[in-house]
């Protein structure tokens, strides 16, 4: 019975989310958006067991906003970089759509994101 509820298509207010794989959605201080056919997608920092932070940007998708799918990271860290290093802290990450190039940009907002 437990099990069928974990999986229902419902959202459960202050309820563990789990993906479609079984496994806690991990997209911290995200923001959703949703594509021209109507999918949204989840952006949000994705935060390893074994650091507080830099893990980088996670993205999962979902048509219905109770069942997600993990897609990896939009946005790994880079070493030494000034924003997007493992040492920064990547919050409320930013996705925009741009037509010119005909894709989606991922980035944190260089005040939001500061060295531990």
């Amino acid at each position: 019975l437990l099990f069928g509820l974990t999986h229902a298509k419902y959202i459960v207010p202050g309820g563990r989310w789990h993906d479609t794989d079984g496994n806690l959605i991990n997209a911290h201080a995200g923001g959703v958006t949703v594509d021209k056919e109507g999918k949204f997608w989840w952006f949000g920092e994705y935060k390893p067991e074994d650091q507080v932070e830099g893990g980088g940007v996670s993205v999962y998708s979902s048509d219905d906003l109770a069942t997600w799918e993990h897609h990896g990271l939009a946005l790994q860290p880079i070493p030494e970089h000034p924003y997007i290093s493992p040492k920064n802290i990547i919050q409320r990450p930013k996705v925009v759509y741009s037509e010119e190039l005909d894709k989606y940009e991922v980035s944190p907002p260089p005040s939001q994101s500061q060295p531990r």
